[in-house]
């Protein structure tokens, strides 16, 4: 793009930014919908560790979506995916949901202690 003349750099500005501003809204919107369906659901305030966890699986899970399901495979060409991505998403969500369990199992017994003395 540095090195073309046709481009027209307002134009490209002008869609990023909408793209940024536009991606985000609906992002949000979506977030605050699901939490509001899901704690109507549970019928009560959901816990800090398991939205944190909820939220920060829901972003992995969506930008390796397009990895996962193979969409920059190549006919001759063995360096566009080259790993097993699958199993470091499922390494890596279980390290996320093991460190948020242990941190709802550190607040809560923190919490009875305060309660207790």
């Amino acid at each position: 793009m540095l090195s073309d003349d046709e481009a027209e750099w307002f134009n490209i500005v002008r869609l990023v930014t909408i793209g940024i501003i536009a991606h985000d809204i609906v992002w949000q919107s979506l977030s605050v919908v699901a939490g509001l369906l899901v704690s109507r659901i549970l019928g009560r305030e959901i816990p800090f560790w398991v939205r944190w966890a909820g939220w920060t699986t829901a972003i992995i899970v969506a930008m390796w979506w397009p990895v996962g399901r193979r969409y920059g495979d190549r006919l001759n060409n063995d360096t566009i995916l080259p790993r097993n991505y699958t199993n470091s998403i499922v390494i890596l969500l279980a390290v996320i949901w093991i460190g948020a369990a242990a941190y709802g199992f550190v607040s809560s017994r923190r919490s009875v202690q305060r309660s207790e003395g």
